[in-house]
């Protein structure tokens, strides 16, 4: 009975060293390039639950800013131990009486709907298909706007909010893995590797642009991001060459 108590306590112990030493998703380097190197305002809200009442949560912000724009931090909580803090872009169309007009080109717009349907560029897209469709993006896109490119979020009131989780994970894997690669090609390492100059140097060639934004009206955005709605066509070379890249 004793040396079976024992084995017991052995598993228990291999068990919990595995636990232990499981990497985690991301690298210390790959937080803080999500979170970005900026000051910004540090709000203790979920990215999934924030949209439900975000004029109680985010009004000052809103209202303390020019043109209804904010920036901020919000958590994609994984667990009740795990939070990823993220920086956030946002606009309030009701404290932004004259918007201005802006190119879409470089929005990556990424859509959950209330039938768990996921798209991308209104193309309907599968959960695991989505980290390599946010690193597409970037390539199609091209070195000329990597600063410029956002990825935007729209999702129905009512959905599945462990999906959308796992969605903004996902993003999150796929911009990422870019960032791996164009580290390689400047550095000839991963981002994980960077000193703090090159991290530095990285996120201001590619950084962390990730963005939802609000209105009275629910379809002033859905618009943008329906799946029967088709995103804008690519530029053409002068519209290129005259673009301010907003």
């Amino acid at each position: 009975m004793k040396n079976l108590f024992i084995l017991i306590l052995l598993i228990l112990s291999i068990s919990c060293q595995k636990k232990e030493i499981e990497p985690p998703l991301f690298c210390e380097n790959e937080l803080q390039i999500f979170k970005t190197f900026d000051s910004l305002p540090k709000t203790n809200f979920s990215i999934v639950d924030f949209r439900d009442d975000y004029k109680t949560k985010l009004d000052s912000l809103f209202r303390n800013s020019e043109s209804g724009y904010a920036y901020f931090i919000l958590n994609l909580e994984l667990s009740e131990d795990v939070k990823i803090p993220l920086a956030f872009h946002s606009r309030n169309l009701e404290f932004d009486e004259n918007p201005a007009l802006i190119s879409l080109r470089n929005f990556c717009h990424i859509y959950l709907s209330d039938k768990d349907s996921i798209y991308v560029q209104s193309e309907n897209k599968s959960l695991n298909q989505v980290g390599q469709s946010i690193e597409d993006f970037y390539f199609e896109r091209g070195e000329d706007n990597f600063q410029s490119i956002i990825i935007t979020f729209f999702w129905d009131k009512k959905v599945n909010k462990s999906l959308l989780k796992e969605l903004i994970l996902e993003t999150l894997k796929g911009y990422a893995g870019f960032l791996n690669k164009q580290a390689y090609i400047k550095f000839g390492k991963l981002v994980c590797d960077l000193s703090k100059e090159e991290l530095e140097l990285l996120s201001e060639e590619i950084p962390f642009h990730i963005r939802t934004d609000f209105s009275e009206n629910y379809d002033d955005f859905k618009s943008d991001f329906s799946p029967y709605h088709s995103p804008p066509p690519p530029p053409s070379p002068i519209e290129e060459n005259n673009d301010d890249n907003l």
